[in-house]
């Protein structure tokens, strides 16, 4: 089973929803249904509850923090690009480097709209505020 972002989902592993009640809550992985579906432990003890893996990610919610810490770096660094020329993008997904997938001049402008929304998902999770 493969979570949002690509990855197995193991059981014993911690992961966060993207959609429903405890979207960006953490959860343990307790088991992997035959039909695929994914059994999590809910925080503070409130029992369990099933995901499909595909609505699930490794990957922890954004934080104020995290999006103005990742706003400080250059192009190079939000990317993870290190040594690697465009043909070898760490940071493509569905095969698109980062300025294709976000239709912009270059991977600098691609940052600034990957930043924007992340702040925009951030301010809808915590209701505008």
């Amino acid at each position: 089973m493969l979570g949002a972002d690509g990855l197995p989902v193991v059981a014993g592993e911690t992961v966060y929803p993207i959609s429903g009640d405890w979207i960006g809550d953490p959860l343990e992985v307790a088991s992997i249904d035959r039909d695929g579906s994914v059994r999590v432990s809910l925080p503070e003890g409130k029992g369990w509850t099933c995901y499909l893996a595909d609505r699930l990610t490794h990957t922890p919610p954004d934080t104020q923090e995290r999006i103005d810490e990742d706003a400080r770096k250059s192009t190079l660094e939000y990317w993870g690009c290190g040594d690697a020329g465009c043909g070898h993008c760490p940071a493509k997904i569905e095969g698109k480097i980062p300025r294709d997938r976000f239709d912009a001049r270059n991977c600098e402008k691609a940052m600034l709209l990957d930043l924007l929304r992340r702040q925009r998902e951030l301010d809808a999770r915590k209701g505008g505020e």
